[in-house]
């Protein structure tokens, strides 16, 4: 499965696949944020489809993380 990019603001997923589609396109480092939990950050790097996954909004909210 996927990862799939959500809106901030809603939660709500706009766009799937975003960084498998680009990933051949872009041949650098690739970061990618939004809607990921472990499981899903660990699935995205293990496929290749991101370098790098970044968790914001949960630092920003819980600090303590």
């Amino acid at each position: 499965m996927e990862p799939t990019e959500a809106d901030l603001k809603t939660g709500a997923v706009q766009i799937e696949h975003t960084t498998a589609a680009l990933r051949p396109a872009f041949p650098g480092v690739m970061i990618s944020n939004g809607g990921y939990d472990k499981a899903k950050a660990e699935a995205a790097l293990a496929a290749g489809t991101a370098d790098l996954v970044s968790f914001g909004v949960p630092f920003l909210v819980n600090p303590d993380l």
